[in-house]
């Protein structure tokens, strides 16, 4: 019988964040359909930043606005999880998620994001509830 890894939280938790920036992705493409803006192959960053300044109608636009605000502040995370592979390492006692986004690399030193479990889960959390309200808009 298979015992599970004293990683396997860390990974269903990036499992999960991944998941809440997809759904946070796909719900801006229906907006931007619905507002007969282009969605197409742009990275999500220049989406969020396109919606940002599209005109909304006014019931929306304030609900809009704030939800693309917090997904903002979460894109540089979003880019360290999605395009560095996951170290596991251990920090104390605790088994800790390490990524070293390439992009942030040079010839001398690499620059690491280090995320427990518990922050994981709180991350996941707070995509998972940003794509929810995106999806009601």
């Amino acid at each position: 019988m298979a015992t599970a890894s004293p990683d396997s939280p860390l990974h269903l938790w990036r499992s999960k964040t991944i998941d809440g920036f997809a759904r946070a992705e796909a719900a801006i493409d229906l907006i931007m359909r619905r507002k007969n803006l282009i969605a197409g192959t742009e990275m999500l960053s220049a989406k969020v930043e396109r919606l940002a300044k599209a005109k909304l109608p006014d019931d929306m636009k304030d609900e809009i606005a704030a939800a693309l605000k917090d997904l903002k502040a979460l894109l540089p995370i979003r880019n360290d999880i999605v395009h560095a592979p996951m170290q596991s390492k251990r920090i104390g006692e605790e088994i800790t998620a390490s990524f070293a986004n390439p992009n942030n690399r040079c010839e001398f030193s690499s620059v690491s994001r280090d995320i427990n479990a518990r922050r994981f889960q709180a991350l996941a959390g707070k995509i998972s509830a940003i794509a929810t309200k995106l999806e009601t808009l």
